[in-house]
C-alpha cells in the first residue's frame, strides 16, 4: 500500500503519461510509464496507464489484465474511463485473439487478421502502405520509423466491438475503416455485398496515422479528414493537388452548394461516423477534401507540410490556416464556395449506398444486387426482374434483351442493371459490346467492382491485355475475392512479364 502523498504523485505521474499517449508519442510514455511503475509498483495510476500503453502496443490480453488489476486497487480513484478501458481491451483481445500476421516487404506494417480468406488481403495492404509511406514522405518531409499494426476485421460487428462505433453507426455512415489507440482498423470487403475501396480506405486511415503522428494529435476533425480524403490516393497517383472526387461525390457537392445544404464543419467532430447517413458522410468528405486543396493551392508549394508543422509547434487551426493562407478560415470557406462554383461541378451520378452482408462469409462475387431492379423505377423494373430470373435460367440472350429494354425505360442511370448487362454481353461472346456497356457504366460509378472486371474481360479477350491490366487492377481495390479478377490478371501480367502474375495465379486458384 503507497500513502496518500505518493499516492497523489503518482496520479500526477500517470497524468503526464497519458498526456504522451494522447499525443502518439509511444516511445517517450513507454519510458514514462516504466519510471512511474518502478517508482510506485504499487499505485493503482500505475497499472492503469501501463495497461493504456499495452493496449496501444496491441498487447491486448496484458492490457486487459494490468486495466482490471487498476480497477480492483483503485478504490475511489475509479472512474467511468477507467472501466470503459477495460472493457475494450477484452473485447479487443477476444475478437483478435487467434489472428495471424504479415509485414509487408519493407518492414513498416504488421498487417494482422483472421485465419482464412482474409489472408488474401495482406500482401496488397502492405504494398499499398508502404507506396503511400515513400510518397507521404516526399509530400510531408515525414515517415514514422515505428513498425505499424494494421487490423482487419471480418464484420462490422467486430469493428463495432473494438471501437466507440455501434454497427448501427458503422451502416448508417459507411465508414468501415478508422485511425485511433496507435492503430490502423479496416473492415474487410468480404462483409460488403459488392466490396468497397479497402485499399484507398487503408491509406485513408495511414494519413491520419501520419497526420496524429506529425501534429502530436492536435488538428480538428475537418482538417484531419480534409488531409486523408485529398492524399488517400497517392500511393498510386501522382499528386496533382487535386481532391479525388469520384462522379458521385462530385454529384453531391454540386447539389449541396446550389441548395445552401452543405454539411457544418462543426458538425462533423467528433467523427463523420456519426453523420445520418452514408448521403452525407461522402458530402463532408468531399467538402473538407476540396477545402485543404483549396487552402493547399493558396498557401503554394509546400503549403500543406507548412501547416502540419505550424499545428505541431503550437498554432492552433485557425491561426495556422490563416498564416499558411494568408486569410481567416472565415473567409477562405468564402473563396473556396466561390472556386467550387466557378469549377462548374456537376451532377454526373448519384451515390449508390454501400450494401452490408449479414453474414460475410455468404457466396457472392460482390459485383452486384441479387436484384438490380430495386434500384430503377417502376416502369423499368419489371424487365429487369424478367431478365434477372432468364439470367438464372441461363437464357443469356434473352436476359440480355430485358435488361436493354429495362435500361431504355428507365428514367435515370441504373448503374447496377447495366452492370449485369455487360456481364450478360461476356456470357454471349460479345467482349466489344460488354467492352462498351461496363466503361459507360465504370466512368460514372468507379467504386463498383463489376464493370472494370467485365472491361478488363472483354479486353483479354480482344487480344489487348496491356489495357486489361489496369481495369481489373481497379476491380481488385474494391472486391478482391472474385477470382475472376485474379484470373485476368494472372493471364494481363503474365503477357506483359510482369512478375506479379505468379501471386494473380494462387489467388485465382484458391479462390475457385
Amino acid at each position: 500500500m503507497i500513502g496518500i502523498a505518493a499516492a497523489a504523485l503518482a496520479g500526477i505521474a500517470a497524468a503526464g503519461v497519458e498526456k504522451l499517449l494522447g499525443e502518439w508519442d509511444l516511445p517517450a510514455a513507454e519510458i514514462a510509464a516504466a519510471e512511474l511503475e518502478a517508482a510506485e509498483p504499487g499505485a493503482a495510476s500505475s497499472a492503469h496507464v501501463v495497461g493504456l500503453l499495452r493496449f496501444q502496443q496491441g498487447m491486448y490480453a496484458e492490457a486487459a489484465m494490468r486495466l482490471r488489476e487498476a480497477i480492483a486497487g483503485g478504490g475511489d480513484d475509479v472512474t467511468p474511463g477507467w472501466r470503459m478501458a477495460a472493457a475494450l481491451a477484452e473485447e479487443t483481445d477476444a475478437a483478435t485473439r487467434g489472428f495471424e500476421s504479415h509485414t509487408s516487404d519493407g518492414g513498416h506494417f504488421a498487417i494482422h487478421y483472421a485465419p482464412g480468406k482474409d489472408a488474401l488481403l495482406a500482401p496488397y495492404v502492405g504494398e499499398a502502405l508502404e507506396a503511400a509511406r515513400r510518397e507521404l514522405e516526399r509530400d510531408l518531409g515525414f515517415a514514422p520509423p515505428e513498425r505499424i499494426r494494421v487490423e482487419i476485421y471480418p464484420a462490422v460487428s467486430d469493428l463495432a466491438r473494438v471501437s466507440t462505433l455501434t454497427a448501427e453507426e458503422i451502416e448508417t455512415s459507411g465508414v468501415v475503416a478508422l485511425c485511433k489507440w496507435n492503430r490502423l482498423m479496416i473492415v474487410s470487403p468480404r462483409a460488403l455485398l459488392r466490396g468497397y475501396p479497402w485499399l484507398d480506405a487503408t491509406t485513408h486511415e495511414y494519413v491520419h496515422y501520419l497526420v496524429s503522428r506529425m501534429t502530436r494529435d492536435r488538428v480538428p476533425i475537418w482538417l484531419h479528414e480534409g488531409f486523408a480524403k485529398l492524399k488517400e490516393q497517392r500511393w498510386r497517383r501522382p499528386d496533382d493537388g487535386r481532391a479525388p472526387l469520384s462522379p458521385s461525390m462530385e454529384g453531391l457537392l454540386a447539389d449541396a452548394l446550389r441548395t445552401g445544404a452543405l454539411v457544418p464543419l462543426a458538425k462533423l467532430h467528433p467523427s463523420i461516423a456519426k453523420l445520418p447517413s452514408q448521403e452525407e458522410a461522402s458530402l463532408a468528405f468531399a467538402q473538407v477534401a476540396t477545402l485543404v486543396e483549396h487552402i493547399g493551392a493558396r498557401g503554394g508549394e509546400g503549403a500543406l507540410r507548412r501547416l502540419l508543422e505550424a499545428i505541431r509547434d503550437g498554432q492552433d487551426d485557425a491561426q495556422a490556416v490563416a498564416a499558411i493562407a494568408g486569410a481567416p478560415l472565415d473567409r477562405l470557406v468564402a473563396s473556396w464556395k466561390r472556386g467550387l462554383r466557378a469549377r462548374g461541378l456537376k451532377l454526373r451520378a448519384r451515390p449508390i449506398d454501400l450494401a452490408f452482408r449479414k453474414d460475410p462469409d455468404e457466396k457472392g462475387g460482390g459485383e452486384d444486387e441479387p436484384d438490380p431492379s430495386r434500384e430503377i423505377d417502376a416502369r423499368a423494373r419489371n424487365f429487369a426482374r424478367l431478365g434477372a430470373l432468364l439470367a438464372e435460367r441461363g437464357r443469356a440472350k434473352a436476359a440480355a434483351r430485358e435488361y436493354e429494354k429495362a435500361l431504355a425505360a428507365a428514367r435515370a442511370p441504373a448503374p447496377l442493371v447495366s452492370a449485369r448487362l455487360a456481364r450478360l454481353y461476356l456470357d454471349l461472346g460479345e467482349p466489344a459490346r460488354a467492352l462498351d456497356a461496363a466503361r459507360a457504366t465504370s466512368e460514372a460509378y468507379p467504386d463498383l467492382a463489376g464493370p472494370h472486371v467485365s472491361a478488363g474481360l472483354a479486353l483479354l479477350r480482344l487480344g489487348r491485355a496491356a489495357e486489361a491490366a489496369p481495369e481489373l487492377e481497379a476491380a481488385l481495390r474494391v472486391s478482391p475475392f472474385d477470382p475472376r479478377i485474379h484470373c485476368g490478371l494472372d493471364e494481363a501480367y503474365r503477357a506483359a512479364g510482369d512478375a506479379r502474375a505468379a501471386r494473380e495465379a494462387t489467388a485465382c486458384a484458391e479462390l475457385r
